[in-house]
């Protein structure tokens, strides 16, 4: 990525190349979120990236009792008109997630949200299961 680029003027953004790298080896068969900023003089701005491997994929998860978190879901390929409804199970009741979410036409994947009651214990942890045409992909959740 550039270490710097310049708006043109009269211009609102710039398109630029980026490539993701990770100080840890990268899982590439799960999901990933990351949230890249840029430093704009006294401002600053910062975007959820959601990085999906090219199959039907799931992040791994990490939220306190009492707090929440996103994971993301892909399929590995843009979803088709009307969007790719793809369903979500926890089997801890303690960590809740959406019963579906939709990804919308054009796009590989979507972030969503995953909670933890308060009540949970801390130090454990869950897995997620996500289904999506007959397919099923599982990740594990960890109570922090």
């Amino acid at each position: 990525m550039p270490a710097k680029v310049t708006v043109p003027a009269g211009k609102t953004s710039v398109s630029f190349p980026a490539t993701a790298y990770s100080a840890e080896p990268y899982d590439r068969d799960h999901a990933t979120i990351i949230k890249p900023s840029a430093h704009l003089g006294t401002s600053q701005a910062s975007r959820e990236l959601v990085l999906l491997p090219t199959a039907f994929a799931l992040s791994s998860g990490v939220a306190r009792p009492g707090t929440g978190t996103k994971m993301a879901v892909g399929i590995g390929t843009a979803a088709p008109a009307g969007g790719a409804t793809v369903a979500l199970k926890s089997n801890v009741a303690d960590i809740k997630v959406p019963a579906t979410v939709t990804i919308p036409a054009g796009s590989p994947g979507v972030s969503f949200p995953a909670s933890v009651a308060s009540s949970a214990q801390a130090g454990g942890t869950g897995q997620i299961t996500a289904t999506w045409q007959g397919s099923s992909t599982t990740s594990v959740f960890y109570l922090g």
